[in-house]
């Protein structure tokens, strides 16, 4: 019969590998997400998506991840993580 000591600290062990991993995977997902600056043109229906004009130039379509509403000509922060984008408020 297996000792239940050893077997509740190799469970200990095993959760902190899997913690260990996963805050490994979020450092590297955060440390791939840029932040950058623009302007709201406006909502596209047909992608349900926020465009919004970069100040670097280009157009990204993005997710609206704030609750107020995005008016066009407003500031706004876009974060991007590979193929993804989210768009929220900056103050002026």
């Amino acid at each position: 019969m297996p000792n239940p000591l050893q077997l509740i600290r190799e469970q200990q062990a095993m959760n902190r590998l899997d913690y260990a991993k996963k805050q490994r995977s979020q450092q590297e997902s955060d440390d791939a997400q840029q932040q950058l600056t623009g302007r709201i043109l406006g909502g596209n229906a047909e992608q349900g998506a926020t465009m919004v004009q970069l100040d670097g130039g280009g157009v990204v379509p993005c997710q609206s991840v704030t609750s107020g509403n995005l008016k066009a000509g407003s500031a706004a922060i876009v974060t991007l993580n590979g193929s993804k984008a989210w768009v929220d408020g900056m103050p002026n």
